[in-house]
């Protein structure tokens, strides 16, 4: 029963010392325009780029569709890496320096306490795991695809004799 009563007695006395990082209405203001810049840029890509871009493929032959496609593809798969590089990996490596989360001058919306020890170094770590997963899964895919028909297009596209609402010289539509 000792080790429980001193167990209880280290809790306390951490759960005593806690630290927090406090909000301040310019944090709030700067994480809420944030908020709104993110869902307006989204908005305006579903809504408005999205359509206009993919409409321009499908006017265009079908032979000439296969490489905007792909290429649109492998940005796709490229755009995990992008996040890998520009926020997961720093912030996991300055983790690891500082040993603490939220790290210092972290901008917080609410009172955040400050965390410690093998919980920050855990998340860290798993932080770098998910960026190597992120910088090896695109390469993965794009070998992948890079085999199939996608990424080859058939001799008939090669030719010129496929294109977009022309039927093929064997008369059904559809490319040989």
């Amino acid at each position: 029963m000792k080790t429980n009563s001193s167990q209880r007695m280290l809790r306390d006395d951490a759960s005593a010392q806690a630290q927090f990082i406090e909000p301040t209405p310019s944090g709030r203001r700067k994480i809420a325009t944030i908020i709104v810049g993110g869902i307006v840029s989204s908005l305006v890509i579903k809504l408005w780029l999205s359509p206009a871009y993919f409409g321009h493929i499908r006017g265009l032959p079908v032979c000439d569709q296969l490489p905007w496609l792909r290429n649109t593809l492998i940005v796709g798969m490229l755009f995990p890496l992008a996040i890998a590089l520009a926020w997961a990996i720093p912030t996991a490596l300055k983790m690891l320096k500082f040993g603490q989360s939220p790290l210092p001058g972290t901008v917080v919306f609410v009172r955040t306490q400050i965390k410690r020890g093998s919980t920050v170094r855990w998340r860290a770590y798993g932080l770098l795991a998910w960026s190597l997963l992120a910088l090896v899964l695109p390469f993965w895919g794009w070998h992948l695809l890079a085999h199939t028909p996608f990424f080859s297009p058939p001799l008939k596209c090669m030719a010129g004799s496929v294109h977009a609402g022309q039927p093929s010289p064997g008369g059904n539509g559809h490319a040989r």
